[in-house]
């Protein structure tokens, strides 16, 4: 896969923790939350799982 579209190992592990913050706060009712500082929605979770998906395929994961 083209290294452009490769996730490197550091946008993989934030993903990940991002994804583990959102469901942590998602069991407490919220969909909104901080992560490192900054606002995250469903639109930065989406992105995310996208980047995994891409890690996934590429045999990163």
């Amino acid at each position: 896969m083209n290294e452009v579209l490769t996730p490197s190992a550091g946008e993989i592990a934030e993903s990940q923790e991002l994804l583990a913050a959102f469901e942590q706060n998602r069991k407490s009712g919220s969909a909104v939350f901080r992560f490192r500082g900054q606002r995250v929605d469903a639109p930065h979770c989406a992105r995310a799982r996208t980047l995994l998906e891409r890690a996934r395929l590429a045999v990163l994961l």
